[in-house]
């Protein structure tokens, strides 16, 4: 009985995750054409090579009032209700080009963050993609990144 008991809550489980995918924080989104539908949560298409920021470090950038744009990579109705101060939205999309972008400073800091959970997703391929267009200091925020700026009470608009 407990077997039966052990495989069907497996099973159950197995079902929520595949019905759910592996975007555990709600908003990731599809991928480039050619990823077969792939989500940005999937781990394969993070950025592992590009720098991370903590929490703490973007709070003193913030406090220091260093130059620094701060891009909110979550599509803009997450955006709209609530980012961190001074965040400008800039939803992930699969092919950003020079236009996009054409209003940044490509060697001022740029910290890039989204709500994906460990891998930053979102961000992260937003992150490869302004490198890719010639920006010089890209980095994203670590996780547990807009999750962990609101827990540590720090100022969301």
């Amino acid at each position: 009985m407990k077997k039966r008991r052990m495989l069907f809550v497996l099973l159950v489980g197995t079902l929520l995750f595949a019905l759910v995918g592996n975007a555990p924080y709600g908003h990731c989104q599809t991928t480039k054409e050619g990823d077969a539908g792939a989500k940005t949560c999937d781990v394969g298409v993070v950025h592992p090579e590009i720098p991370r920021i903590s929490i703490a470090e973007l709070k003193k950038l913030i406090d220091a009032k260093a130059e620094v744009i701060i891009l909110d990579a979550q599509l803009k109705n997450i955006y709209d209700k609530g980012h961190i101060k001074g965040a400008l939205s800039f939803p992930w999309k699969s092919d950003v080009s020079d236009a996009d972008v054409e209003k940044f400073d490509k060697d001022k800091l740029m910290v890039i963050y989204c709500d994906c959970g460990p891998g930053a997703a979102d961000s992260s391929d937003l992150s490869a993609q302004l490198i890719e267009l010639g920006f010089t200091n890209v980095k994203i925020l670590q996780n547990p990144s807009i999750r962990g700026w609101k827990q540590a009470g720090y100022p969301m608009e």
